[in-house]
Parts: C-alpha cells; structure tokens; sequence
C-alpha cells in the first residue's frame, strides 16, 4: 500500500515517517528546539514521558560510534517532560566538529517494554 505525505515548510528540517508496528506507546513525545544546533548557542532536547521508567540519550555520528552521552543508559525518570542541553561536545568536551549526527533516545517502561527512537539528521555548525 503506497501512501503520499507533503509538508510544507519555511525552514530546513527533516522528517522522520513511521508506520505502526508495535504496541510501542503514543504519548511519548521528543524534540529538539531547533536543528541545526549552533555550537554557540546550543540547542535543547526535550521530552516527555507518559509514565516512569528509564532512559538514555546518545549523540552519534553518522558511523554509529558514539559522540556523546546526553543521559547514561538506564537513568530512572518519573513521568513528565525533561529538557536538556546540548552545544556540540563530544565525549573530551571539545567541539565534536560540523557535520550530521543521529541521536538515539531509550525509554523503558514496565508497561510497554523497550522503545527506542532514532532521529537522523542533527545538523550540527561551528
């Protein structure tokens, strides 16, 4: 089954489509505040989560080796939103450098199990 989507924007971005396969839960919201993220201002990571459980968020590259970890895996959250910062760092706490990156947010529950949400790409300026 094919089906068209068109959005139209006044602003680079990108978006990610999904079909629903899973009993993955529906209130599980994230964003950045804005992409790209400019290493002079930053940008933030926002989520919001339906229920307590744990979470993770990494910063990749586009090889899949690991920039730098936002949250450590498995951080216990209550339900509610969170938001957290990112300027372009990378594990030494130097400018990672310009380019795209791929973040991946974990959340588990004991509910609904593992959800696991990959964004692509982060656009990241000097």
């Amino acid at each position: 089954m094919k089906k068209l989507v068109s959005v139209a924007v006044n602003h680079f971005t990108m978006f990610d489509i999904a079909q629903k396969e899973s009993s993955a839960i529906e209130k599980l919201v994230t964003y950045w505040t804005h992409n790209p993220v400019k290493s002079s201002t930053g940008s933030y990571f926002n989520y919001e989560l339906p229920e307590q459980g744990t979470v993770s968020l990494a910063i990749m590259d586009m090889a899949g080796d690991l920039v730098y970890q936002l949250i450590p895996g498995n951080s216990p959250r209550a339900a509610g939103p969170y938001t957290i910062g990112w300027r372009g760092q990378n594990v030494a706490e130097r400018f990672a450098g310009a380019g795209l990156y791929v973040y991946l947010f974990t959340y588990k529950n004991n509910v609904t199990g593992e959800n696991k949400i990959i964004r692509k790409p982060i656009g990241l300026l000097k």
